[in-house]
C-alpha cells in the first residue's frame, strides 16, 4: 500500500491534467450534449450493445446471450463488446448507457496520454517531454479517427502500460512486475480488440528479444523467461474471452469471408501509398479515401524530431534505436496490399486471420510519440546547436515539399492524371481532389501556418531561451492534434435521445405487446446501410425489440446462408426472394417487415397456397465459357489465374416473369480458397462482366463447401419483369473449380405454403399496417409463433439439403421439421403428436416454455442453435437437435410439462472461474510482496 500511496502522490495530478485536455478535446459532449458516437459503426453496433449491456448488468442478469438480433447471437463471445473489461463493468453498472459510453471516451483519452507519460519518464526522460509524448499518443489522428470503434480505443492505450511494466521487469527481474504485465495484458484483451493485441505482442516480443541478445544487459535468460511468462499468464487469465471468440469465430460470416475473398480479404482496409502525405495533410484524403480510420497524423514537429533524434542518437541510446525501428516497421506493414513482403505475411498464422492492417500505424504512432518526447528533451534541454539547426533544417524540408505539393497541383494536366491513378487504385471519390489541396481548403492551410509556428518556435527559443516558450510549444503540438480530432463535427444524437433510439420510430409500437415473441425484418438498399441516422440496423436493442437482422461482423455463417446476409449483417441480398419463399422470414418468427420505400419490392400480391409448388425442367443448357474457364466434356473448368481474372460461364435467356431454380453439382479436386457465385442481370448488363465480383450474387458458396468431390447446389431466383436476362456462374479461386449438370426449373407457382392458422387458400399474406415519409411496415399474417410443436420430422443429409427444402417450398414448417439424418437414428420416430405450447419468460440468457401434448411431441424454437444451450425438461436434461438448418427442436414427453432453456457455456464458465482465481492470487502476491528497495 506505501508503494501505491508514493506513486499517486507523485503522478495522481498529471493523470488529472490529461483528464482535463481529454474533456477539452472531446468538449462537444458537454457543450453540445451529444453522444460522442458518429453515425456509423459507433451508433450501428458499439453504443447500441453498450446500451443493452448496461441494462443486462443494472438487472444483475450477465449478459452471456443477446437474443434481439439474428434470431440469437452470443454476446459474451463478441470480443469487441468488452463484457470483462474493467471500466466496462464499473461505468456501465454505475451510470446510464450515453453517460457511460462518453466518460469511457473521455477516460481512455486520458490514460493514452497518463500510461504514455509514465513509460516515457521510466525510460529517463524529463517530466515536461514526457507529458508531451502522452499528448502526442493520447489525442493522435489513430486513436481520434478510430473513435466509432469503441474497441481499438480502449485496448491501444495498454500498450505504453504493458512496455511499461516489461521495462520495470527488464530492469528489477522482479516477479511482481511479471505478474503485473499479466494483468496488462489480460486487461487489454478483455478490452476488445484482439488485432491490437496482436500488434502489441509482436512488439512485446521484439523488445524481449531485442533485450536478451544485447550482450550488456545482466541476467538475460532471467528477463526472457519472466517476461514470456507474463505473456503466457495474461493471454491465460484472458482464455474464457479468447476461447468463446474463438469458437465464435469458427461458426461466423466472418470466417467464411475470409475464405470468400482470400488475399484480397487480407490486404483490405491498409495505408495506401499515397496516403502518406496525410503526414503533412492529415485531412487531405476525408471524403475520398478508400479506407477509414487510418489517419496517421501524428504532428508534423513530433515526426521531425522522431526522423532527428533516431539518425543522431540511436547508436547513443537503445531505446532510441528500439523505437525507431518499431516505427519503421509499423509504417511498412500498414501498406498492407502495397508492401511485396504481404504474399509472404498472408501464410503467417493468427497474422494472416486479420485484415485492415493499416491499423499498424498503432506501433508507428506511439513510436514517434517516445521518440518525439526524446527530441524535446534535446531540444529544450540540451545546448546543440547542431541539434536545433536539423530540426529546422527538417521543418524548412517540410514547409517546402508542402508547398511544392500545393503549387504543383494546380496544374491541370497533372489533376486529371492524379485523379485517373485514383480512379484505377480504388479512391471512392477521387474528384474531390479538385478542391482537397487548394489553399482555400482549411487542411490545407492549417498544417502550413502550424509548420511555420514551429519554425518561429524554434528561431525564438534558439535566440531567446524563454522557459515559458516550452508550453508554447505544447499549445501548437495540441492544436495540431486537435485540428484534426477535437474540431471533426460529431454526428451522435443527442444524450436524451440516445436513452431510446427506437422511441422515435413508429413501427416498434405494433410490437410493444409482444415484443419478446415476435421479430422485426428490417429492410433497407445496400447504398442506405451506413444512414443509420434514419435507419438504424441496432435501434431495436435499446427497447429490447427483436429483429432479424442486426450488424455484427460475427454473426452466424449458417444465418447468414439462409437469408443470404452480406456485410456484417445489415441487410439480405435477397429480400424480393425471402418475401416471397415467406417460409424463412416466418419460421424465424418475422410477424412484421420494415420496408424502405426505396427498396421499390413486390410485396402487396403475395399469396398462401393450400399446394406445394411444382416445378418444369427447361430445355438443356449449353453454356458459353470466359477465357478463364474450359468445357470438357460434360464438365465445366473454371480458375482465376493470380486471383485477379474471373473464371465464368453464361448463358443468355429469354425469361418470363416467376421464380426459378438454378442446380448444379461442383468440386474442387486441388481444393480452392475464394467463392462461387451465381449472378443474374438484364443482358443489356453484360458490359458489366469485369465488375460482377463487386455486384450482388444471388448465391455465394464459400470455398469449404467445394470439397474434392461433387456436391449439389442450388439458388432460387425471382424474376418480377419478362425479359432478356444473362446467368453467369463465376469462380474467384485460382485453383480450378468442376461444375457439372447444370440445369435451370420454373416454378408453376411460387407461394408459400399455408403456416398460420389464419390464412386461408390464396390470402395475401403481407398487410400494411403504418407508413412514414421513409418506409412501411407490413404485417406477415403467414408468421409462425416463436415456439410451436410440429407433427412429422423430415430427415436430410446435411445443412445444404435442408436448405434446399426451404428454398424450393417442398416443407410445411407449420407441422413438419427438417432434422439430419444421424439424429433422426437417435429419436427413433418422425411422428409426433401436436400440442399446445407457449413461451412463458425469454431473457438473455434463458427461456422459459409450458408445453402440454397427449403422446410424445416435438417443440420447435425459432432461436438459433449454438453450443452452449442445454435444454431442461422438469428439470431434467434434454438433448437439442439441430432443426430447419439452424433452430433448436427438442423431443418433449406425453402431458404437461415445463420446459427451460438456458444458455450454460460449461467450458468458458470453467476458465471464467479460474481466470478470477488467478487474478486474485495475482493481485493478493503483488500486495502482500514487498518490492525491492
Amino acid at each position: 500500500m506505501g508503494a501505491l500511496k508514493k506513486f499517486l502522490d507523485s503522478n495522481l495530478k498529471y493523470f488529472l491534467l490529461f483528464l482535463f485536455v481529454s474533456c477539452f478535446f472531446n468538449y462537444r459532449a458537454f457543450t453540445e450534449g451529444i453522444l460522442l458516437a458518429p453515425y456509423n459503426d459507433a451508433l450501428a453496433q458499439n453504443y447500441s450493445v453498450k446500451h443493452l449491456y448496461s441494462s443486462a448488468l443494472k438487472s444483475l442478469n450477465f449478459p452471456f446471450w443477446n437474443p434481439y438480433e439474428f434470431a440469437g447471437m452470443p454476446f459474451f463471445s463478441e470480443i469487441q463488446y468488452g463484457t470483462l473489461y474493467p471500466p466496462n463493468l464499473i461505468l456501465y453498472s454505475i451510470l446510464n448507457a450515453p453517460l457511460a459510453y462518453n466518460l469511457n471516451y473521455i477516460l481512455h483519452f486520458a490514460l493514452a496520454g497518463f500510461f504514455t507519460f509514465l513509460y516515457v519518464r521510466l525510460i529517463g526522460i524529463k517530466k515536461f517531454p514526457a507529458f508531451t509524448a502522452g499528448i502526442v499518443f493520447g489525442f493522435s489522428g489513430f486513436l481520434a479517427t478510430n473513435k466509432d470503434h469503441t474497441a481499438i480505443v480502449n485496448s491501444a492505450v495498454y500498450l505504453p502500460l504493458i512496455m511499461y511494466f516489461f521495462e520495470k521487469l527488464r530492469r528489477t527481474l522482479e516477479l511482481r512486475y511479471s505478474l503485473l504485465l499479466a494483468l496488462a495484458i489480460a486487461v487489454q484483451v478483455f478490452a476488445g480488440n484482439f488485432q491490437i493485441c496482436v500488434y502489441t505482442y509482436l512488439v512485446a516480443g521484439f523488445f524481449l528479444i531485442f533485450y536478451s541478445i544485447k550482450p550488456e544487459s545482466p541476467h538475460r535468460g532471467r528477463f526472457f523467461i519472466l517476461g514470456v511468462s507474463g505473456i503466457l499468464l495474461g493471454i491465460f487469465i484472458a482464455l474464457p474471452q479468447i476461447l468463446a471468440t474463438t469458437e465464435l469465430f469458427s461458426l461466423s460470416w466472418m470466417r467464411a469471408r475470409k475464405l470468400y475473398l482470400g488475399y484480397e480479404y487480407f490486404t483490405g482496409y491498409h495505408v495506401y501509398w499515397e496516403m502518406l502525405s496525410s503526414l503533412i495533410f492529415p485531412r487531405l484524403f476525408e471524403g475520398w479515401s478508400p479506407e477509414s480510420g487510418m489517419s496517421i497524423l501524428i504532428g508534423i514537429l513530433p515526426l521531425v524530431l522522431s526522423v532527428v533524434i533516431f539518425t543522431t542518437g540511436r547508436k547513443i541510446n537503445s531505446h532510441i534505436k528500439f523505437w525507431g525501428i518499431v516505427g519503421l516497421i509499423g509504417i511498412f506493414l500498414s501498406l498492407g496490399g502495397d508492401n511485396p513482403v504481404y504474399r509472404l505475411l498472408y501464410h503467417v498464422p493468427v497474422f494472416n486471420k486479420i485484415r485492415a492492417h493499416g491499423r499498424n500505424i498503432f506501433e508507428f504512432t506511439f513510436a514517434v510519440s517516445v521518440l518525439s518526447g526524446f527530441g524535446i528533451e534535446r531540444l529544450l534541454y540540451e545546448k546543440q546547436k547542431d541539434y536545433i539547426k536539423y530540426v529546422s533544417f527538417g521543418l524548412i524540408s517540410a514547409i517546402l515539399l508542402a508547398t511544392g505539393l500545393v503549387l504543383s497541383f494546380q496544374s491541370l494536366e497533372l489533376k486529371k492524371t492524379l485523379i485517373s491513378h485514383l480512379l484505377s487504385r480504388g479512391y471512392q471519390n477521387p474528384y474531390l481532389a479538385d478542391k482537397a489541396l487548394s489553399i482555400e481548403n482549411k487542411f490545407v492551410y492549417i498544417p502550413l501556418v502550424l509548420m511555420f509556428l514551429y519554425l518561429f518556435w524554434t528561431y525564438v527559443y534558439e535566440k531567446f531561451k524563454r522557459p515559458a516558450m516550452i508550453y508554447l510549444l505544447l499549445v501548437l503540438i495540441f492544436l495540431e492534434l486537435f485540428s484534426l480530432g477535437g474540431l471533426q463535427k460529431t454526428t451522435g444524437p443527442k444524450l436524451s435521445e440516445a436513452a431510446n433510439l427506437c422511441s422515435s420510430e413508429p413501427y416498434y409500437k405494433f410490437t410493444e405487446t409482444d415484443k419478446e415473441i415476435y421479430r422485426i425484418a428490417n429492410i433497407i438498399p445496400r447504398e442506405l446501410w451506413w444512414e443509420v441516422s434514419k435507419y438504424n440496423p441496432t435501434a431495436n436493442l435499446t427497447c429490447k425489440t427483436s429483429s432479424l437482422t442486426g450488424y455484427d461482423p460475427l454473426f452466424l455463417e449458417k444465418y447468414g446462408d439462409i437469408l443470404n446476409l452480406w456485410l456484417a449483417g445489415l441487410g439480405s441480398i435477397s429480400w424480393d426472394y425471402l418475401i416471397n419463399n415467406n417460409v424463412i422470414l416466418s419460421m424465424l418468427g418475422g410477424k412484421y417487415l420494415k420496408i424502405s420505400k426505396e427498396m421499390n419490392l413486390n410485396v402487396d400480391d403475395v399469396k398462401a397456397s393450400a399446394s406445394a409448388p411444382s416445378r418444369t425442367k427447361m430445355p438443356s443448357l449449353d453454356w458459353t465459357p470466359s477465357r478463364s474457364a474450359k468445357k470438357h466434356k460434360d464438365t465445366y473448368i473454371l480458375f482465376s489465374p493470380g486471383g485477379k481474372d474471373i473464371g465464368l460461364i453464361y448463358k443468355t435467356l429469354n425469361l418470363a416473369k416467376g421464380a426459378y431454380a438454378i442446380s448444379f453439382k461442383a468440386k474442387a479436386p486441388e481444393g480452392a480458397e475464394g467463392y462461387l457465385g451465381v449472378y443474374l442481370y438484364p443482358a443489356s448488363e453484360v458490359n458489366k462482366i469485369s465488375a460482377l465480383r463487386d455486384l450482388d450474387s444471388k448465391l455465394l458458396i464459400p470455398a469449404d463447401w467445394l470439397e474434392k468431390q461433387y456436391r449439389d447446389f442450388h439458388q432460387v431466383i425471382k424474376i418480377d419483369k419478362s425479359d432478356t436476362y444473362t446467368v453467369f456462374i463465376i469462380t474467384i479461386p485460382e485453383r480450378p473449380v468442376e461444375i457439372k449438370d447444370l440445369s435451370m426449373e420454373k416454378f408453376e407457382h411460387y407461394n408459400p405454403p399455408i403456416l398460420n392458422t389464419h390464412v386461408k387458400d390464396e390470402d395475401f399474406i403481407y398487410k400494411k399496417i403504418s407508413e412514414t415519409e421513409d418506409y412501411n411496415v407490413y404485417l406477415n399474417k403467414n408468421y409462425l409463433p416463436r415456439a410451436w410443436s410440429i407433427a412429422e420430422l423430415i430427415p436430410v443429409n446435411d445443412f445444404y439439403e435442408a436448405k434446399r427444402k426451404l428454398d424450393f417450398l417442398e416443407i410445411n414448417l407449420k407441422d413438419q421439421a427438417i432434422i439430419y439424418k444421424n439424429d433422426i437414428d437417435e429419436i427413433r420416430r418422425k411422428k409426433f403428436s401436436k400440442g399446445k405450447v407457449s413461451i412463458k419468460k425469454y431473457g438473455l440468457n434463458e427461456i422459459v416454455i409450458s408445453a402440454d401434448f397427449p403422446d410424445e411431441g416435438f417443440v420447435v424454437l425459432s432461436d438459433q442453435y449454438y453450443p452452449g444451450w442445454k435444454a431442461f425438461i422438469d428439470g431434467k436434461e434434454t438433448r437439442i437437435y439441430e432443426v430447419n438448418g439452424l433452430l433448436r427442436g427438442i423431443v418433449v414427453p406425453q402431458g404437461k410439462h415445463s420446459v427451460i432453456f438456458r444458455y450454460r457455456p460449461h467450458k468458458i464458465l470453467f476458465f471464467m472461474t479460474l481466470s478470477l482465481f488467478l487474478t486474485a492470487l495475482t493481485i493478493i502476491y503483488i500486495a502482500v510482496k514487498k518490492p525491492k528497495v
